[in-house]
């Protein structure tokens, strides 16, 4: 499934219209691989998403953690790997566009690679400036 389909399907098709009201926001939570957080970052840059936080986090997939070839035991030899977390709060009717920047930003070759992350969408019921009271879309 593309992931204009994703979005459409969640959100509705107003979402990937841009036809909102331009209030509604979402949260994506992307988990890469650390060598990836400066491409991730010029990609959300130059596509206009200037706010996001990105932190160092320690994780680990299907696979458990990373085993070595010859390894006899069940156990993983690393357990968990680290990892870039990027937290990017987006207007919904940009979300598919930020969706995509992140994944090519990652997407290892041509077919992809276990490893090359995980994205995740919450939905976000505001957002308030401290700094000046403003909310929603106007405070990001």
């Amino acid at each position: 499934m593309k992931i204009e389909e994703i979005v459409s399907l969640k959100f509705g098709a107003s979402a990937d219209r841009g036809e909102d009201s331009g209030q509604a926001l979402c949260e994506i939570m992307a988990v890469i691989r650390p060598d990836r957080r400066e491409a991730t970052q010029l990609a959300l840059d130059e596509a206009g998403f200037f706010s996001y936080s990105t932190f160092g986090v320690l994780g680990r997939g299907k696979q458990k953690g990373l085993r070595f070839k010859g390894e006899e035991t069940s156990e993983a030899a690393i357990s968990f790997l680290p990892r870039q977390m990027f937290l990017v709060f987006v207007e919904r009717k940009r979300l598919g566009e930020a969706i995509s920047i992140i994944k090519k930003a990652n997407h290892s070759g041509k077919e992809g690679r276990f490893g090359d992350g995980k994205i995740f969408v919450l939905e976000t019921e505001s957002v308030v400036r401290i700094s000046t009271g403003e909310v929603g879309g106007d405070a990001l």
